[in-house]
């Protein structure tokens, strides 16, 4: 299998945890790709992002250089807890483990240190953007943007 089709490891890196099909995980491996889902967020140094499920960094790394803090809520706490000590001290991005369906979107926010209005950033399959996007259109855990 050719590397750039392996998601058992982030590019470069050996030893990272296998995708798991019960959580639907792909990743992103181009950083091209991850720049230009960013780009389409619009996101400044004034906002608020909550990425749902950041898997190995690829759109948080984007993020964190962009948005004033970033909340990451990741299901697989050992990707959580890789990320967290690769970015957790950077003081402007919270990665937090969880299922993001189990609170709404203000609740991690407040968790992650976030206040006010949030722009929502994401790279999911079709099947959990929906349930998702759903959500994000109740009052209480609407954010601002979405951009998946």
């Amino acid at each position: 299998m050719p590397p750039q089709h392996d998601r058992r490891l982030r590019p470069g890196e050996a030893g990272a945890p296998p995708a798991r099909k019960r959580w639907g995980q792909h990743f992103l491996v181009r950083p091209e790709t991850a720049e230009r889902i960013v780009d389409a967020s619009r996101v400044s140094g004034d906002d608020l992002v909550l990425e749902v499920g950041p898997g190995d960094g690829a759109l948080t790394r984007p993020l964190t250089r962009k948005a004033g803090r970033v909340v990451a809520v990741e299901i697989d706490p050992l990707r959580a807890g890789r990320l967290r000590e690769e970015l957790g001290d950077a003081g402007r991005v919270a990665v937090l483990t969880g299922d993001v369906m189990q609170r709404t979107f203000r609740e991690w926010l407040v968790a992650g240190g976030g206040e006010g209005p949030a722009v929502m950033v994401a790279n999911q399959t079709s099947n959990h953007a929906s349930s998702t996007n759903a959500d994000s259109r109740q009052p209480a855990t609407a954010p601002s943007v979405l951009a998946a």
